[in-house]
């Protein structure tokens, strides 16, 4: 059999699930409803029962023998409930019976039978008390059933055409829900739609309520500015490496040629040398982004291992240090160790030579290595006496390839920052930058949990 795929579908399928939520509640609550009316009406019927029975007693103490037949002859003439009043032996005395009911117990409960009256063509039911008086006579007093029957039959019927009334509100009401709910989905659809065919500036929109769809959409949104950032990205570093890999190409290109023009051995010599530094620099570009891509790509953190940040820095002075001595500059490194953390040595050493070279390359006056204990994590600082980097080029200087000489007329790939963020990142670190008046400092902040990892 070949089911329609209209009734697989979410709309179908939702209208089918409210519709059914709807008539279980409303179903139970009707017949909730009907079944308290019911006890209702059958503890009214008793108590009516009771009370018929207690006056006709009341009766046979205060007015005797004679004055109870005259009230039950009386009273079983002018309405419809029952009575019987018989001699030890059940012959009747008076009433609207012919015979005592077998299943009348004289015990003073009470209970529902089916009998027929005198004045009544059909059985009907009644709720019936039955007693055996001081002399030994038997007495029976029951009140007719049937109203009550009855209005508890139109209370059934009621009911159901209540429900037959309200099912197609409720169809609607489930179509209803149903389509508010399609309807904040359509908005996810055409989005992320749109998104797919290269429109990436639409976002879904915040209606304010904090329900799971707004929640849903500030994520969907999260992640929709997450990939339009990457893909931006993605194009500026194509661009920015095809720039850069261009010139040292055409000069590789321009070298081989002059040296299939020329049978000079110096001209080879020279050519070779050229093409060896361009081609160094290619790896060392390459190298650069093969890292940058590892380390956001969380490659390397298996390999973590215990080292001494205060150590590392030591190191790094003492390479560095105669190096600014001779550029007639001061290098000064204010830590006290050790200072342990999970991490990969290389990688951070990498990262912060990189930032002492930028200090080196861009800043001026002396360089400060400062490694701080912050409660939560450790921060390393380089500082120099340079003008640093504007607030409005350091999201910029983060990027790769993210000169700030747009010339490229200084020495550099524009990946030094983007590797030192990207080990930061990697070791669930962040960089910043921090200023003051005669200062400027690039801080890689560790926090100290990744060193409780390795316990």
């Amino acid at each position: 059999m070949i089911v329609p795929s209209w009734t697989r579908s979410f709309f179908f399928r939702g209208m089918l699930l409210v519709l059914a939520v709807e008539l279980l509640v409303a179903g139970t609550v009707g017949l909730a409803t009907v079944q308290l009316a019911r006890s209702e009406i059958l503890q009214a019927n008793e108590h009516t029962s009771e009370t018929l029975f207690e006056d006709t007693l009341a009766v046979a103490q205060s007015e005797g023998p004679a004055g109870l037949r005259a009230f039950l002859a009386l009273r079983g003439a002018e309405t419809d409930d029952v009575f019987l009043l018989t001699d030890p032996d059940l012959r009747p005395l008076a009433g609207n019976l012919d015979v005592w009911p077998r299943a009348a117990k004289p015990d003073g409960r009470y209970r529902t039978l089916n009998i027929r009256t005198t004045n009544a063509l059909t059985n009907a039911d009644f709720g019936v008390f039955a007693t055996r008086l001081k002399d030994g006579r038997q007495l029976l007093v029951g009140h007719n059933l049937t109203p009550s029957g009855l209005a508890m039959d139109a209370l059934l019927d009621a009911f159901l055409v209540a429900a037959l009334l309200g099912l197609p509100l409720a169809i609607a009401a489930a179509w209803l829900v149903v389509q508010l709910v399609d309807s904040r989905l359509r908005h996810f659809e055409e989005v992320l739609g749109n998104f797919g065919l290269g429109d990436m500036t639409d976002r879904i929109p915040d209606h304010g309520t904090d329900d799971s769809f707004d929640r849903l959409a500030k994520i969907e949104n999260l992640m929709m500015d997450r990939m339009s950032g990457l893909i931006d990205e993605l194009r500026l570093v194509t661009d920015s490496l095809a720039h850069d890999l261009r010139s040292p190409l055409t000069r590789i290109q321009a070298q081989l040629a002059n040296v299939a023009e020329s049978d000079s051995i110096a001209d080879h010599r020279a050519a070779s040398e050229s093409v060896s530094k361009d081609l160094e620099h290619l790896l060392f570009v390459l190298n650069q982004m093969l890292q940058i891509g590892r380390a956001e790509g969380g490659v390397g953190r298996e390999a973590f291992q215990q080292v001494d940040l205060h150590e590392i820095l030591a190191d790094l002075e003492e390479i560095y240090g105669p190096v600014a001595e001779d550029a007639n500059r001061e290098m000064t490194l204010e830590a006290t160790g050790p200072v342990p953390l999970l991490g990969q040595p290389d990688l951070l050493a990498r990262a912060l030579a990189n930032l002492i070279e930028n200090a080196l390359n861009h800043g001026a006056g002396t360089i400060r290595l400062r490694l701080t204990d912050t409660g939560a994590s450790f921060a390393i600082s380089v500082a120099d006496e340079g003008d640093g980097i504007a607030p409005e080029d350091e999201a910029a200087a983060l990027r790769r390839f993210g000169r700030l000489d747009p010339a490229r007329r200084m020495p550099g790939s524009g990946l030094g920052l983007a590797l030192v963020n990207a080990i930061a990142h990697l070791h669930e670190g962040q960089l910043s930058f921090q200023r003051d008046t005669n200062s400027f400092a690039v801080v890689m902040e560790l926090p100290k949990s990744v060193a409780r990892k390795s316990n």
